[in-house]
C-alpha cells in the first residue's frame, strides 16, 4: 500500500509516498518490526548505493520471509523524501503515534553496497542498543561481518523512531562511499557479495527479533458506575 504525504521539495510543496507492505503476526499481530530504507534518490545521481542498496535490501527481506509465519507484524517501508529532510519516516511516526502502535523495533539500512567495503559496518542506533548489539553479534556469528556501534546520527529515517523512544538501528558500510550524491553513485562502485552480508544479517536481526519479542504485561481497570471514592 502506499501512505501519502506533502512535503517541501526543493522549495516546491510536492505529494509524496511510502510503499509499505505489512505481513501480519500470527501471535502477537499488534505489535511491529519495521524493516525500512528510503527509495529517493538526489536529482543528479543514479541513486546505486544511496539508496537503491537499502531498498533492494528490504525487497530482498520481504522475499524471503513472505511465506515464514513470524510472531508480530513485519513491516516493510520505503520511505519517500528521505533526502529532503527525512520526510517520510517522520510523517510516518507520527501518524503510528497517534494511532498508538506498539513499534517493537526499526532496523533502517542506508547505504549498504560500497565497493571499498569486505567485512565490516557502521551500527547506529538511538538511547537503546539492544537490538544493534545483537545485529553486531548476528552479523560476526554468522557472517564474520564486525559490526562497530558507532554512536548516534540523525542522518537517516531510524532517527525519527529514536526521538519517540523506540528501539532501532542504521546499518550502513563501513568506509563512506567515494561517489556520494553524484552522477557515478552507479552499480560500477558497488560490492554485491558485501551489501548480500549485510542484508542477511539485517534479516536474521529482524527474525530473531520477531520470534523472541514478548510484550509487557500491563493491567486495565474500568469503571462502568463511576470511579469510586474509595478502593480496597
Amino acid at each position: 500500500m502506499t501512505d501519502s504525504f506533502m512535503a517541501v521539495i526543493s522549495s516546491v510543496l510536492r505529494p509524496c509516498q511510502n510503499v509499505l507492505a505489512y505481513k501480519v503476526g500470527t501471535t502477537y499481530p499488534n505489535h511491529h518490526v519495521i524493516v525500512g530504507a528510503h527509495r529517493d534518490a538526489v536529482s543528479v545521481s543514479p541513486g546505486a548505493d544511496d539508496n537503491g542498496s537499502g531498498t533492494a535490501g528490504v525487497l530482498e527481506i520481504a522475499r524471503v520471509l513472505v511465506n515464514i509465519p513470524t510472531e508480530v507484524t513485519v513491516i516493510f517501508a520505503l520511505w519517500d523524501a528521505e533526502e529532503s529532510g527525512l520526510y517520510g519516516s517522520y510523517h510516518y511516526v507520527s501518524e503510528a503515534q497517534e494511532r498508538g502502535d506498539s513499534i517493537v523495533y526499526n532496523l533502517n539500512m542506508d547505504m549498504i553496497g560500497h565497493y571499498e567495503n569486505t567485512d565490516s559496518a557502521n551500527v547506529f542506533h538511538g538511547p537503546l542498543t539492544a537490538y544493534s548489539n545483537l545485529w553486531i553479534h548476528l552479523a560476526d556469528s554468522l557472517l564474520n561481518v564486525k559490526g562497530v556501534l558507532a554512536g548516534a546520527s540523525s542522518g537517516s529515517d531510524h532517527y525519527p523512531f529514536t526521538l519517540k523512544g523506540f528501539d532501532a538501528t542504521f546499518v550502513a558500510e563501513r568506509k563512506f562511499s567515494t561517489v556520494y550524491h553524484q552522477v557515478r553513485d552507479s552499480s560500477t562502485y558497488m560490492s554485491f557479495p558485501y551489501m548480500t552480508k549485510l542484508v542477511r544479517a539485517s534479516l536474521a536481526t529482524a527474525y530473531s527479533v520477531s520470534e523472541t519479542f514478548l510484550p509487557k504485561a500491563t493491567l486495565s481497570i474500568s469503571y462502568p458506575s463511576g470511579v469510586p471514592s474509595m478502593l480496597t
